[in-house]
């Protein structure tokens, strides 16, 4: 309830039927009519504010009332009574709220909630996981970075001499949406450049860190320098930083007299084996978005398939949502969410085999839908 009232120190004055000020003198006629407007905009204000909560009324009135006072100094407040009950009785087609009921929601035990059905939504992912028939290339230890880690054949990337890089081809909604891959071997840069060159790549997604334990750097590291590899030559062109945790690489390929330009995004905040904020992943979305919208991209982190496709699930949702707001909210979110992991490790093998990541990409769609003021199922 806010209690309330306007007093004027002025001289009588006299108005005209439509409520407008009929002034006496210039001087005085001004600083009359200043006065007639707080009043007129003080009662706009109580014919017209609609709240949506208790909390929002008295914001509200007394953010506008503050700057209605404070435009005139000859105004003071001594006593008029406004109460949040009557606001409702001047529109009929509201509800009347109930002001006696309170409700409480604790949010420990809605993250419980929430925690728990995931687990059961990942465990699900499991089992279905195990159910599918995927066959896999046997490369040389020479090849893997690591050995559990194998590549779909299916999906697999053939050079045009016949060898193999570990990196897959990933699609969504029968589009092509990027190559995902194992960070290249000092023996395998070369096929690493070359998949880039011949399928017209023009940004890498480097998401590893130099903390990583099996961290290589590749490429030149000095503007102006190059490195000669068995089929096509590397120049570090410029280097761009960017933001915190950003270094943007600009490279030239030569191969055969032909020339390609590539950029590589590195974000080297993301420890392997871990997530990163919410708020910094959609970030990171975002930035891929407005760079490099629309360009083919190759992928990777160490194995290629951990940060690599937490990253990738993280640009699909932004599709989804981009499409159709709702578009967790037709669908059970922790469902369509299994779904895609599954297409991707059809494609990519063992995409996101942690159940952290799982975990970090729902409270990532609940945070969006939570913005867009809706509820998930």
């Amino acid at each position: 309830m806010i209690s309330l009232s306007i007093t004027h120190t002025t001289d009588s004055a006299s108005y005209g039927k439509n409520g407008n000020l009929i002034p006496k003198d210039t001087g005085e006629s001004n600083r009359e009519a200043k006065r007639h407007k707080v009043n007129k905009n003080l009662k706009d204000l109580f014919d017209a504010v609609v709240p949506s909560s208790s909390t929002s009324v008295s914001s509200t009135l007394e953010n506008r009332l503050s700057e209605e006072i404070s435009s005139s100094p000859q105004c003071s407040i001594s006593a008029m009574h406004f109460s949040q009950e009557n606001i409702f009785k001047r529109s009929s087609s509201l509800p009347k709220p109930n002001f006696e009921r309170e409700v409480i929601l604790d949010p420990k035990n809605l993250e419980q909630e929430d925690h728990k059905y995931d687990l059961e939504a990942w465990n699900q992912l499991e089992k279905n996981s195990g159910r599918m028939n995927i066959q896999y290339h046997i490369y040389s230890q020479k090849l893997c970075r690591y050995p559990n880690v194998l590549c779909p054949i299916a999906t697999s990337i053939k050079l045009d001499n016949k060898s193999y890089l570990h990196a897959n081809y990933i699609t969504f909604n029968n589009q092509f949406l990027c190559i995902a891959a194992q960070a290249p071997l000092t023996n395998t840069l070369n096929q690493f450049f070359e998949t880039i060159f011949t399928k017209q790549c023009t940004i890498i997604v480097d998401l590893r860190t130099s903390e990583d334990s099996t961290y290589q750097s590749y490429g030149p590291i000095e503007i102006g320098t190059s490195t000669q590899l068995d089929s096509i030559n590397v120049s570090l062109v410029d280097i761009e930083e960017s933001l915190e945790n950003y270094t943007i690489y600009e490279y030239k390929l030569v191969k055969n007299d032909e020339e390609r330009t590539v950029k590589r995004l590195h974000y080297h905040g993301w420890i392997d084996h871990d997530v990163i904020p919410l708020e910094t992943f959609e970030h990171l979305i975002k930035f891929h978005k407005d760079r490099f919208s629309g360009q083919k991209a190759l992928i990777h982190c160490n194995a290629g398939v951990g940060r690599t496709g937490t990253y990738i699930v993280g640009l699909i949702l932004d599709i989804l949502l981009q499409q159709d707001r709702r578009f967790f909210i037709k669908e059970n979110y922790r469902t369509k969410l299994t779904e895609i992991i599954l297409d991707l490790r059809r494609q990519r093998g063992e995409f996101l085999v942690p159940k952290k990541p799982f975990i970090f990409l729902c409270n990532l769609i609940r945070l969006r839908m939570e913005r867009l003021c809706l509820t998930p199922v």
